[in-house]
């Protein structure tokens, strides 16, 4: 009789440890989420910066201005365009395109080889619609 109640209090314990380490993961996960928030809420102020300080975009307390970041987005995209174009290649077309009809035969891999639309997310999911590229109407 001793026995089968040890053993129902260890498979009890073994319970409650179990769901105690899952509900602390998952509240872990969300403080870690929600981190600004919970701060803000308690008034709490962490002394790590996560502003622009010492960048040419900054301003002086480290924050960010309109106008830097505006300079920040235009240096951005002019990076962008250096390494496009520097990335490009032209190739000389010496008779080899159009391709005759016995040799069409090429293998295309993932939807964008065939449909390809580049776009800037600007990090995000949303594309940014002004810098959004269609190269089938261009």
């Amino acid at each position: 009789m001793a026995m089968k109640t040890r053993k129902k209090w260890k498979m009890g314990v073994a319970g409650v440890m179990v769901f105690l380490f899952i509900t602390m993961m998952a509240l872990t996960q969300l403080a870690a989420n929600h981190k600004m928030l919970i701060n803000d809420v308690l008034g709490l102020t962490g002394t790590q910066s996560y502003g622009f300080t010492g960048s040419e975009y900054a301003e002086e307390d480290g924050s960010l201005s309109d106008a830097g970041y505006y300079r920040l987005i235009a240096d951005s995209m002019a990076y962008c365009a250096e390494q496009e174009e520097e990335g490009a290649v032209l190739l000389y077309n010496d008779g080899a395109l159009p391709l005759a009809e016995n040799e069409r035969g090429i293998a295309l891999f993932g939807k964008n080889s065939t449909n390809p639309i580049y776009r800037s997310g600007a990090g995000g999911p949303i594309a940014n619609l002004e810098y959004q590229v269609d190269v089938y109407r261009v």
